[in-house]
């Protein structure tokens, strides 16, 4: 078996609340999970965000570590940062240049929803 290593997630996960009595038919548990009493209360169900069918629970325990919730006052999230365009300007020995159209966008500064203009709360902020 190979060693584990830890990562950082690139995006953020799609997840919702476990309701009690729902069908979990098309969502995997773990043994452990199952072993613990899961499907329980407090329990999440993460999803694919590229396949919707692809869906799996996620204990409460393992959630309140690991997640922060990434909500705003209008419930839209639409999350977004100030933006600055770079372009680059080739100088050569003459004095003469070339303004390249290769513009490259960054985001810089507090990330904001764009619906509400509320901030997302630093904690829930990728680096």
């Amino acid at each position: 078996m190979s060693e584990f290593k830890k990562y950082k997630r690139k995006e953020s996960a799609e997840l919702r609340p476990y309701i009690g009595g729902e069908s979990m038919e098309g969502i995997s548990i773990s043994t452990p999970d199952t072993n613990d009493g899961s499907p329980k209360k407090g329990d999440m169900i993460a999803r694919n965000p590229k396949n919707h069918a692809d869906q799996w629970l996620v204990a409460r325990e393992y959630f309140d570590d690991n997640f922060n919730a990434r909500t705003c006052k209008c419930g839209q999230c639409k999350w977004a940062s100030e933006r600055t365009a770079l372009s680059r300007v080739d100088v050569y020995g003459d004095g003469d240049f070339d303004f390249v159209n290769d513009v490259q966008t960054i985001a810089y500064g507090p990330i904001f929803c764009a619906e509400c203009l509320d901030p997302m709360p630093i904690d829930s902020q990728e680096a």
